[in-house]
């Protein structure tokens, strides 16, 4: 009995699939992926200091008397100053220079600025081979408000340009009867040229001494 017994077991042992041992256990997990290294918040580095610049020859170079006088007020120094740009070819600085001047109450400055700003024309400089004639850019009611001052200063140009604006409409309202009125006013007061010519009036003769009888 035994031994048919033994070879029942043997058989149905042998039909048994034996399943791993992890077998009806949850799946595990994925192991966790590697975080990436957090880097150490370093200080940021301080911001360059630019290099200072390097003075040019210009800065170096000794300042004239002239520009000396200038730079201390003097407005006929600063309008002398721009004459001499001006006849070197240099109208930007020129004009600076003229403004400079008008700043400072010269009152032929403010004119010659007032010309060249009405008319495009450096007052004085010939024009006729230059080509365009334009050689200053216009800037109209820098111009009126530069002739106004002059005027005011009892400058005979000054007077002209602003009775030329006023008939042009150039940086103020045109009207005629108001450049009438500055010409006439400038040709018998100051002896304008210009005003007088626009008049159609002749410049009063100035004044001779009287001459000395004998004997007083």
């Amino acid at each position: 009995m035994r031994l048919p017994c033994l070879l029942a077991l043997a058989t149905l042992c042998g039909s048994i699939t034996l399943s791993p041992a992890w077998a009806g256990d949850p799946a595990p997990s994925a192991p966790p992926a590697p975080q990436p290294e957090t880097p150490s918040a370093e200080p940021a580095p301080p911001p360059e200091t630019p290099p200072a610049e390097t003075p040019t020859i210009a800065d170096l170079a000794p300042r004239s008397p002239r520009q000396r006088l200038c730079e201390s007020g003097d407005g006929a120094a600063c309008r002398s100053l721009a004459d001499a740009f001006s006849a070197a070819g240099d109208y930007l600085t020129a004009m600076s220079y003229l403004d400079r001047a008008c700043t400072l109450s010269d009152s032929q400055g403010c004119a010659d600025a007032a010309s060249a700003y009405l008319t495009g024309n450096y007052h004085g400089t010939d024009c006729t081979d230059l080509e365009p004639c334009l050689l200053i850019d216009l800037d109209l009611d820098k111009g009126f408000t530069f002739a106004q001052k002059s005027c005011a200063e009892q400058n005979a140009l000054g007077c002209y340009l602003k009775g030329f604006a006023y008939e042009n409409g150039l940086g103020t309202t045109q009207s005629h009867l108001t450049a009438v009125a500055v010409w006439r006013q400038n040709c018998k007061k100051r002896a304008d040229g210009h005003s007088c010519v626009e008049m159609g009036m002749d410049p009063p003769m100035p004044r001779l001494p009287k001459e000395k009888k004998p004997g007083k």
